[in-house]
């Protein structure tokens, strides 16, 4: 008997192939298509600004059967967002609207049983298709700007300022227009149902910790005077966090722990983070192969984001290592953890200083802070866990019944 054949899943991203898995969407869409590769045929279409890298298309070898890839200079991209200008649609929206990946997606659209947009950039790109649509915003993205106006300065301030309200107008539309959108945390989604979305559309599949971090082995060596802030530099509410952290809490805590380091790692830090390093105890170490090496060998990981939207990967990962975790209100957001259990939560400088100077002088909170995170992660944030939620949701969009309730 001929075996029946898989449905086929198309996964539209307004980026390149997303490798190194460094920004929250790559580790996100890495791990969904992964996922979605178990039970569906998938492909990917994508866009860049030079052609896709073999190195970057090796690394999703039986994720993905073929891979397109639309390149445009970058040049186009800033024309099209400047349409944003004479426009009512956002800024991010107007810049991935390229009529020739628009005629791609008319023409093959029935060779897919369903299609995947990640990220409202390309929501756009898929609408009225005749295949159902499943679009992952990830984040409330409209309430990451709503509450980087607080702090934001110069052209980010104005940035923000117009797009927010177009942005959740995009967003909230988006949700009402395609059979099932997803987002990362309860709070986004609570966020966007208080503004019309419908809750019939909106379901929320949080972000899991990457498999080899919880699969590494409990670090037993010497703890540094160190803290940690791992994150894509490039990426503004990272940006800011160190920034607002170098200046305003770690002056406060070397004056009671002189040799104590603040490491800056991950990739692309900009003039302003890199001018960090000039501070004494501060390194910005720039892209490294191993973050979490810095990560297992400080007393404490901190997550001191002031804006943003979703789960803070950063977050989770260091509660993964089991590592004592002080962050912000927005950084536990949606991870459900209990502040004092399993992270200690600060916003002033004041409290954010004397929550990691608790950490630091206490080697009992340190690790049953990092043993209860551990736990939290295990029960929650990991991707076997978070997969089989993510294929039943599509399983039950396509009619199908799940491939585990099957003979």
């Amino acid at each position: 008997m001929q075996q029946k054949s898989k449905p086929r899943i198309l996964m539209v991203s307004s980026r390149r192939i997303p490798t190194p898995l460094s920004a929250g969407f790559a580790i996100r869409m890495f791990n969904t298509s992964k996922a979605l590769a178990e039970t569906f045929d998938l492909d990917l279409l994508c866009m860049d600004t030079g052609g896709a890298q073999q190195l970057d298309v090796k690394a999703f070898a039986g994720v993905f059967n073929r891979v397109y890839t639309f390149s445009f200079p970058t040049a186009r991209y800033l024309v099209n967002a400047m349409g944003g200008l004479i426009s009512d649609e956002p800024f991010q929206v107007k810049t991935f609207q390229f009529e020739a990946v628009r005629r791609w997606l008319l023409v093959h659209q029935h060779d897919y049983d369903l299609i995947v947009a990640n990220n409202v950039r390309v929501a756009d790109l898929v609408r009225g298709l005749d295949v159902p649509v499943v679009v992952d915003l990830v984040d409330a993205i409209s309430l990451n700007y709503q509450r980087a106006l607080a702090t934001a300065r110069g052209p980010w301030r104005m940035l923000y300022g117009l797009e927010k309200e177009r942005l959740l107008r995009y967003e909230v539309a988006t949700v009402n227009r395609f059979p099932c959108s997803l987002v990362v945390s309860e709070v986004d989604r609570q966020y966007l149902l208080a503004h019309g979305a419908d809750p019939d559309r909106l379901t929320t599949i949080p972000v899991g910790v990457q498999e080899h971090v919880v699969r590494r082995a409990a670090y037993l060596g010497p703890e540094e005077n160190s803290l940690v802030f791992l994150g894509k530099m490039s990426y503004h509410p990272n940006r800011d966090a160190v920034i607002y952290f170098a200046r305003e809490v770690f002056p406060r805590l070397r004056e009671q722990v002189r040799d104590l380091t603040f490491y800056i790692v991950g990739g692309n830090p900009p003039r302003e983070v890199k001018a960090l390093a000039m501070q004494p105890g501060i390194v910005v170490t720039g892209f490294v192969e191993d973050p979490y090496g810095y990560m297992e060998r400080a007393k404490v990981v901190i997550a001191p984001v002031r804006f943003g939207a979703g789960i803070q990967n950063k977050v989770l990962e260091g509660m993964a290592l089991r590592k004592a975790v002080v962050t912000s209100s927005v950084g536990a957001e949606g991870i459900g953890g209990v502040d004092g259990r399993d992270f200690l939560v600060a916003d002033e400088p004041r409290a954010v200083a004397q929550a990691v100077m608790r950490c630091l002088e206490d080697g009992d909170l340190r690790q049953r802070m990092g043993g209860h995170g551990r736990r939290l992660i295990e029960q929650k944030f990991t991707w076997s866990t978070i997969d089989m939620r993510l294929r039943q949701s599509v399983e039950s969009l396509l009619g199908i019944r799940s491939l585990e309730a099957r003979v």
